[in-house]
């Protein structure tokens, strides 16, 4: 998805644009599970993408990114400053989303980054 990325890129892509469940490209890639989500995540920060667009289904990159099970892209987020307690959506905070799917992992690396518990 890089190469794809890229030329929309080249051509002035709106990296903001709302579009469907996903919300924008950010969200979309946060949520994506192929073998290069984390490099395309990384050029999209590189890029200015939003990273508290809000829109879609599933709310911010962060929440998407802990609702599909994308730890190191949770951490990714964190790292470029990603709203650790976003609630925007239906399915609640990262650690919301995370305690519901039973994902102990991002569970442990939340709790660790200082999320609120009591949202």
């Amino acid at each position: 998805y890089n190469d794809i990325v890229g030329l929309l890129l080249d051509h002035a892509a709106n990296l903001n644009v709302q579009a469907g469940y996903f919300g924008t490209a950010i969200q979309a890639a946060a949520a994506q599970g192929h073998r290069d989500t984390r490099s395309t995540v990384e050029l999209l920060l590189e890029h200015d993408a939003d990273i508290h667009a809000q829109g879609g289904e599933y709310g911010a990159a962060i929440q998407q990114a802990s609702l599909f099970g994308r730890l190191e892209i949770v951490e990714l987020l964190l790292k470029h400053c990603a709203d650790i307690n976003a609630k925007v959506g239906k399915y609640g905070t990262a650690l919301q989303i995370a305690s519901a799917r039973g994902d102990r992992d991002t569970i442990d690396f939340l709790l660790n980054h200082n999320v609120d518990m009591n949202i």
